[in-house]
């Protein structure tokens, strides 16, 4: 927190940010320089909507909403389509329960970026929640089909397909993401455990095997290990 360079100081201000609830009131006071320097920093480009986006996800994690909103909206006034602060603001809205606003700038997202994983994601994401899963798992699906998805698309996914009763084409789905995005944890124990709820024991015991590889200490891959051993 005391070196002498600016871009080490910015680096440490924002790897504490999200634990500065759990700091110490000096702890607090010190950090709260440090982000008076990072914000500084930012403030040179902001006119970027990027910019404008990073303050936001900082002040969040200071626990000062509202400061984040404004950055938010801030860089929507510089880019109206800016998408990553078109989904954080909708995130925050439903967050904060201001639901009505919600939809529509996740409407806009897709209109700007259709072929956006992350935005027909968070769409599948709010339809879930509005329990209009007919609609959701639709964007659900697409979400992981696009080029920039992510692990967490298709664990969602899964859970809602088996949430509705669609157990094999979750599994299906799991592995295929598991091929895509291999060695992720979440992915391989949900797997597993939709595999051993429907008694495919040789199948599960597979992808338990890729679980040891990669966590063999883990407490829920010891206890499954111990379960097939019986």
């Amino acid at each position: 927190m005391n070196d002498s360079s600016l871009s080490v100081r910015v680096e440490i201000a924002d790897a504490l940010a999200g634990i500065y609830s759990e700091l110490s009131g000096k702890q607090q006071a010190k950090l709260g320089l440090l982000v008076d320097e990072y914000r500084k920093a930012l403030m040179v480009s902001s006119g970027s909507p990027a910019t404008q986006a990073t303050l936001a996800n900082l002040e969040a994690r200071l626990g000062k909403n509202k400061a984040a909103e404004k950055a938010l909206l801030q860089a929507l006034r510089i880019e109206p389509g800016y998408v990553p602060a078109l989904l954080n603001l909708a995130d925050y809205y439903r967050a904060s329960g201001q639901y009505a606003k919600v939809e529509p700038l996740i409407k806009r997202a897709l209109q700007v970026a259709p072929d956006s994983g992350a935005a027909h994601h968070s769409y599948g994401l709010f339809l879930v929640r509005m329990q209009n899963y007919e609609a959701a798992l639709p964007q659900l699906e697409t979400a992981i089909k696009q080029t920039d998805a992510l692990p967490r698309y298709a664990y969602v996914y899964a859970v809602a397909l088996e949430s509705r009763g669609q157990t094999p084409k979750a599994v299906d789905i799991l592995i295929q993401a598991t091929e895509r995005w291999p060695n992720q944890y979440d992915l391989l124990m949900l797997l597993v455990d939709y595999l051993d709820r429907s008694n495919n024991i040789q199948m599960a015991m597979k992808y338990l095997s890729s679980l040891s590889a990669i966590a063999p200490n883990a407490p829920e891959v010891k206890r499954l290990i111990e379960k097939y051993r019986q």
